[in-house]
């Protein structure tokens, strides 16, 4: 997981093996005082693991009154990402009042 330019660039595997680390660095090691980006280009696989992890990282983000985006994202998850993206516009954030 590498950050550049506020984007993070997610591992290939968003699986039970590796959310633990991505949990701790998202969950409690880095604040929230932006807008989140994460490019999922690399992701190849997403597990219910993944899911859960993506999930509680984007309640902090949002719960924190700022938004989480998903950036290239593969065609074969897109629309569970948009499930994501979309429920946290109907949870009163959006891009245009973010």
């Amino acid at each position: 997981m590498a950050r550049e330019d506020d984007v993070w660039r997610l591992p290939s595997r968003l699986n039970a093996l590796s959310t633990g680390k991505l949990l701790q660095t998202f969950l409690y090691e880095t604040p929230v005082s932006c807008d989140w980006f994460f490019d999922l280009r690399e992701v190849t696989e997403i597990d219910q693991a993944g899911l859960d992890c993506l999930l509680a990282v984007r309640n902090r983000v949002v719960g924190s009154g700022f938004a989480l985006f998903f950036l290239n994202t593969p065609c074969q998850f897109s629309r569970i990402i948009r499930v994501l993206e979309r429920d946290q516009v109907y949870s009163g954030l959006s891009p245009s009042n973010a």
